[in-house]
């Protein structure tokens, strides 16, 4: 079971898959938060408290989606 810190990345990461209209702001700055290394950093760092391995890797020719 998740603790409120893991059901709050949960629901961050959930809202980060939502569509973006151009007038929701809540949705533009979380996903722009996500979007970046400290957004990746805290996300990171959320899944290791909450007992999860997680490993990064660069991917060289390969274009994500």
């Amino acid at each position: 079971m998740l603790d409120q810190r893991g059901r709050l990345l949960v629901a961050a990461l959930g809202f980060a898959r939502c569509s973006m209209p151009s007038y929701d702001r809540t949705l533009w700055a979380l996903r722009k938060w996500l979007d970046s290394w400290p957004g990746i950093g805290h996300v990171a760092a959320g899944m290791h408290r909450q007992g999860f391995d997680l490993q990064l890797t660069v991917c060289h020719g390969v274009l994500a989606e």
